[in-house]
């Protein structure tokens, strides 16, 4: 399926909400479009599309694009036009006075759209183009890829997440190893220090019992 037009995508838009009222033909279209436009009969054959406020060149313009998007959505089985007037049709008005004006002229088919033999013809767009009009003119495998994106966005972060979480605690696990040893032998040592601290004080109060000097005795006699 081919890309389309902002205008195309507005016809089609509004295509289906005219189908979804069962009133989808080529009269009921174009005055949705642009309700400054008016279909005129001008005789049991022909019709001219008039308009107070649109010039003929911006409503040949219009005329064109709508018969070359027809064009490609019949010959892609998008469009069916049944060929028979819908149930629901009004009487086309048969005087004018409107500024700008132009005639269904049938030898020029691409041009002018519309003709009177045609303009209530009913018509029927396939689900394919409902279904892309209602997702904002994304196809099927457009939406399956953003859907595969945005799993694919989801898994990522989540390994993201893992893959810090895992580092921390590797991190933690590093800083562990380094500090408890060290706060670990710290102290074991304070606690080395104390017993050794007894042990020295111990051996000083022997070394005073044992080197302890005694009083001379006054009554001791020196032979000569």
């Amino acid at each position: 399926m081919r890309d389309f037009s902002s205008f195309e995508k507005d016809v089609l838009s509004k295509m289906v909400a005219l189908q979804n009222e069962g009133k989808l033909c080529r009269y009921n279209l174009l005055y949705s479009i642009n309700k400054a436009i008016e279909i005129e009969e001008i005789d049991y054959a022909d019709i001219q599309i008039v308009s107070d406020t649109i010039e003929k060149n911006s409503l040949r313009k219009i005329l064109i694009q709508l018969s070359l998007l027809f064009e490609y959505l019949i010959s892609n089985y998008y469009l069916i036009d049944f060929a028979r007037d819908i149930d629901n049709k009004i009487e086309l008005n048969k005087t004018s006075s409107k500024k700008f004006i132009i005639k269904a002229d049938r030898s020029y088919p691409k041009e002018c759209f519309i003709y009177k033999y045609n303009c209530y013809y009913e018509l029927l767009l396939s689900e394919t183009i409902v279904d892309l009009v209602k997702h904002q003119f994304k196809t099927a495998e457009q939406r399956r890829f953003e859907i595969q994106l945005m799993e694919a966005r989801t898994q990522y972060k989540h390994t993201i997440f893992w893959t810090r979480a895992s580092f921390f605690v590797a991190l933690c696990a590093a800083l562990a190893a380094i500090i408890i040893p060290f706060y670990s032998s710290t102290k074991i040592e304070k606690s080395q220090y104390k017993e050794i601290k007894q042990e020295i004080n111990g051996i000083q109060s022997a070394l005073k019992d044992t080197l302890q000097i005694r009083p001379i005795d006054e009554n001791l006699t020196i032979k000569k």
